[in-house]
C-alpha cells in the first residue's frame, strides 16, 4: 500500500513593483547639468515655504489678535514675534512701525502690557505655592582630593529668582499697582517731619 502524501503549502509572495529611475535632462551636448539656483530664487522659494515676513506685510485681525493674546497671556514680545513656528507673524521692527502708524494698536498694546502685569502677578504666587524638586552640586577641594557634593531638594534659590525676576517687570508694566512704595520726608508747617508715601509714576511732591 502506497504511503498517503504530504499536503502542499502554497504561499503567496507579494512582488514589488519597481519604479525606473527618472530620466536625466538631456541636452544637444549631453546629459545637462542640475539646475542651480541663485540667492534671490532661493530667497523667494523660502518664502514662499515659511511664510512672508517682509517689508509690505500688513496687520491682519488673527495676527494682532494672537500677538496680544499671548501677551496678555504673560510672553514677552520678543519671544512671540521670533517665534519660528509661527512664520506669518511680522518681524520685530516691523511690529513696532505698525504701532507707529496706528493709534488703535498703542491702545491695545497697553492694554494687553496691563493684563500680562496681571498675568505675571498671578504666577509669583503660584511660584511661590509650588516646589520645585531638583539638584545642586557643590565643588570642594579638601586635602584628599576634589569632593562633590550633590543634594536634592526644594529649588528655594532658583524660584526667589523667577519671583524677583517678575516682580520687577511687573512694578515697571504696572507701577500704581505692583511698584514699590517711595516714602520721602518734608518739613511740615510746625517744623517737624512730615511722611508722604508715594508711588511709582505719582508725581513728586
Amino acid at each position: 500500500m502506497a504511503a498517503p502524501k504530504k499536503p502542499v503549502t502554497v504561499k503567496h509572495v507579494a512582488v514589488k513593483t519597481l519604479k525606473p529611475p527618472k530620466t536625466p535632462r538631456i541636452s544637444r551636448k549631453g546629459i545637462a547639468p542640475p539646475i542651480v539656483y541663485s540667492g534671490k530664487q532661493l530667497a523667494e522659494e523660502r518664502a514662499k515655504a515659511q511664510g512672508k515676513r517682509g517689508d509690505n506685510q500688513k496687520p491682519t485681525a488673527r495676527v494682532l489678535d494672537e500677538i496680544f493674546d499671548r501677551i496678555a497671556a504673560g510672553e514677552p514680545l520678543i519671544t512671540i514675534l521670533r517665534d519660528e513656528k509661527k512664520p506669518h507673524l511680522p518681524t520685530v521692527p516691523l511690529f513696532y512701525r505698525w504701532l507707529e502708524a496706528d493709534e488703535l494698536l498703542v491702545k491695545r498694546y497697553i492694554r494687553a502690557k496691563e493684563h500680562q502685569a496681571e498675568t505675571i502677578a498671578q504666577e509669583m504666587v503660584h511660584i511661590a505655592n509650588t516646589p520645585q524638586q531638583g539638584k545642586k552640586t557643590v565643588t570642594k577641594d579638601t586635602k584628599d582630593g576634589v569632593m562633590v557634593e550633590v543634594t536634592e531638594g526644594d529649588m528655594i534659590e532658583h524660584r526667589r529668582l523667577q519671583i524677583e525676576a517678575r516682580r520687577w517687570l511687573a512694578g515697571k508694566l504696572a507701577p500704581k499697582k505692583y511698584g514699590d512704595k517711595i516714602q520721602q520726608e518734608h518739613t511740615g508747617a510746625d517744623g517737624g517731619p512730615m511722611i508722604v508715601q508715594l508711588q511709582p509714576g505719582d508725581e513728586k511732591l
